[in-house]
C-alpha cells in the first residue's frame, strides 16, 4: 500500500492542509515532511494514524475543529489502483470512499501488515517520545517490540519468546504444589470418581434384595393405583348425583304443576314474537284508554255537534274532533276524525280507500263503533276499524274529541291521539 496524497481537511490546527507525494515513478519513493518546530509535523503523522486506525474517544486534536468535525483523507494506492478514502468520527461507518459509502475496517487493516496502531507508532513514528519509550524496552527486553529487538542484539533472535513459551505450557500442564494446573484437575477428578464408585459400591446379595424389593413395589403400586382409580370414579359418580338431586325435585315439582295441563297443547300456533307484540300493544292501549277516560267532562249542554261542543269547552270549533264513519257497498267501513268545520271530501276519501264510501246509518254506527251518532269516540270502539286522521288536527297542541256520549267530551294531544289509534293522516277534507 502507498500514500499518494495525504490531506487533513479538519484536524489539529489545520484546515484544508494537503500532502501530495505524486504517483509512484522508477527512482526513490521516500519523501521528508520537514519545517521548523510546532510547524505541524506531529500533527501530520498523528493524521496519518487517524486515517490508518481512527479517532481515538478523547482526542488531543480538536483544539480548533470539534472532535464531530474532524475529517481526514488521503489516495491510496492499494495493487497499484488508487482509491480515494476518508475518516470520520463516528462509531460505525467511520471509514467512507468518495461517494460516502461506508467501508469495513479491513479495507484498509489488511494492507497494514497485521500492524495495531501502537506497533505502528513503535516501529514506524519517530518523534521525541517514541524514541525514548523504544530504547527502554529495548533494554529492558520489555514488550513484543523491545523482546525482538533485545533478541536480535543478542543474536538469539525468537529464543527467549519460544523459552517463555515452553514454560507456559509446561507451568500449565504440572507445578509443584501448584493447585491449578492440568494435573492437579486431572486428579481432582479422579478423586471424585472414586469417591463415588465407592459409594455406589454394594454386594451381589444386595443387589438382588434390591432388585426384588423393586419388583414388589412396583406391583404394590400397580395395585394402589387401579384401587384410587376406582375411588375416584365412584367419588365422581356421587358428586354427579348430589349435584343431581336438587334438579330431580325441582323438575318433580315442575311435573307437579304441569300435571292440571296435561291435555293442553305444547305449543300455538302462532309466533310468540307476535303475541310479545301484542301484549305490549295491548298494554299501551290500555294505558291510553284509562288515561282518555280519567280526562272525559260531562258538559250541562249537548256536545251533539261541533260547534256544540266548542261552545261547550271554550276552544276554537276548529280544535273539535268529529268522528264519522264511512261505509262502502263491500261492506268495508272506515272511521274519518275530521276538524269541526272541515267537510270530508269523497272524491278525496276514495282517493284513499279504493272504492267511493258513503257516511253510514246511525244502526250501522253503532253496530261497528258501539255509539251513537253524535257521541262517537275515536277509542274503545266495539271492532277495529282503520282510522283515517284529518292532517289539520296536527296543527293544535289539545283538540277536544267525544267521549262516547252526546254530553261527554275529552281533551287530548292530537299526536299522541294519532299513535294510540295507529290512525293515518291524510288530507280528505275541505273548509266548509
Amino acid at each position: 500500500m502507498r500514500l499518494r496524497r495525504l490531506c487533513l481537511e479538519r484536524f489539529g490546527h489545520f484546515t484544508g492542509r494537503d500532502f501530495d507525494f505524486g504517483a509512484a515513478g522508477d527512482g526513490p519513493d521516500f519523501h521528508i515532511v520537514h519545517g521548523p518546530n510546532e510547524a505541524g509535523k506531529t500533527t501530520t503523522m498523528e493524521g496519518a494514524l487517524r486515517l490508518f486506525y481512527g479517532f481515538p474517544h478523547r482526542e488531543a486534536y480538536d483544539f480548533r475543529h470539534q472532535r464531530k468535525n474532524l475529517r481526514v483523507s488521503a489516495v491510496v494506492e492499494i495493487d497499484g489502483a488508487a482509491r480515494h478514502l476518508t475518516r470520520l468520527p463516528l462509531r460505525s461507518g467511520a471509514l467512507v470512499d468518495e461517494t460516502g459509502t461506508a467501508l469495513p475496517e479491513a479495507a484498509l487493516a489488511a494492507h497494514l501488515g497485521g500492524l495495531g496502531e501502537e506497533d505502528y507508532r513503535n516501529l514506524l513514528c519517530l518523534d521525541d517520545d517514541t524514541i525514548e519509550r523504544g530504547g527502554e524496552e529495548i533494554a529492558r527486553a520489555r514488550g513484543d517490540i523491545g523482546r525482538l529487538l533485545f533478541s536480535a542484539a543478542a543474536g538469539v533472535a525468537e529464543l527467549g519468546s519460544a523459552l517463555d513459551a515452553v514454560r507456559a505450557e509446561a507451568d500449565a500442564i504440572w507445578g509443584k504444589r501448584k493447585s491449578k494446573t492440568r494435573v492437579a484437575e486431572l486428579k481432582r477428578s479422579l478423586a471424585q470418581v472414586e469417591k463415588e464408585m465407592r459409594a455406589h459400591d454394594i454386594s451381589a446379595s444386595a443387589w438382588r434384595g434390591l432388585k426384588k424389593a423393586l419388583a414388589e413395589a412396583k406391583a404394590h403400586e400397580s395395585g394402589a393405583r387401579e384401587a384410587r382409580d376406582g375411588l375416584q370414579h365412584r367419588a365422581a359418580m356421587l358428586a354427579a348425583e348430589r349435584r343431581a338431586l336438587p334438579q330431580v325435585d325441582a323438575l318433580d315439582a315442575l311435573e307437579a304443576r304441569l300435571a292440571p295441563f296435561a291435555e293442553w297443547p305444547e305449543r300455538l300456533d302462532f309466533d310468540p314474537e307476535g303475541l310479545v307484540a301484542l301484549v305490549a300493544e295491548d298494554s299501551r292501549a290500555r294505558a291510553d284508554a284509562a288515561r282518555l277516560d280519567a280526562e272525559i267532562e260531562e258538559m250541562p249542554g249537548s256536545t251533539r255537534t261541533a260547534v256544540d261542543a266548542a261552545a261547550a269547552v271554550g276552544c276554537d270549533v276548529a280544535q273539535i274532533v268529529k268522528s264519522l264513519l264511512f261505509a262502502a257497498d263491500d261492506g268495508r267501513v272506515w272511521l274519518v276524525l275530521a276538524s269541526g268545520p272541515n267537510r270530508v271530501d269523497p272524491a278525496l276519501l276514495e282517493l284513499h280507500v279504493g272504492s267511493t264510501p258513503r257516511l253510514a246509518d246511525p244502526a250501522t254506527v253503532r253496530d261497528v263503533t258501539g255509539f251513537a251518532i253524535g257521541g262517537v269516540a275515536p277509542v274503545g270502539l266495539a271492532n277495529e276499524v282503520p282510522v283515517l286522521m284529518d292532517q289539520d288536527l296536527l296543527a293544535y297542541d289539545v283538540v277536544w274529541a267525544a267521549a262516547g256520549t252526546p254530553k261527554s267530551v275529552f281533551p287530548v294531544d292530537p299526536a299522541e291521539l294519532r299513535d294510540a289509534i295507529r290512525a293515518t293522516v291524510v288530507a280528505v277534507t275541505s273548509p266548509a
